[in-house]
């Protein structure tokens, strides 16, 4: 039969697997949807932040920085389009679920 090294290496995979799928099914249906309204002034200030221009003194918003830079790096990727912003979150999104599992075996083990 299988050792249980390989029983839990096929475990994890499948496991993997199946969280991937899982977020990928509920990420999908939001790459048609239009940006909302903070998602909008986000990308407005990132699309200045391309053309050159300095954040908190050309435009302002009362949001962290981080975000228009993230932004700016989904449009400089993807293109300037509404559905690069959310590409850029589905990535994000797998990401986190596959940090979050190998974090949680690191920590936990098997018993996780």
């Amino acid at each position: 039969m299988f050792s249980t090294n390989t029983r839990e290496i096929r475990y994890k995979s499948l496991t993997l697997g199946l969280l991937l799928t899982l977020t990928i099914l509920i990420r999908l249906p939001i790459l048609i949807e239009p940006l909302g309204g903070d998602q909008a002034g986000f990308g407005y200030i990132a699309k200045g932040i391309l053309e050159g221009k300095v954040p908190y003194k050309d435009m302002y918003s009362l949001t962290g920085y981080g975000v228009f830079f993230t932004f700016a790096l989904f449009f400089k990727l993807f293109g300037m389009t509404m559905v690069s912003v959310h590409i850029g979150h589905l990535l994000v999104s797998i990401m986190t679920v596959i940090l979050i599992f190998y974090l949680t075996h690191y920590l936990y083990g098997s018993k996780a």
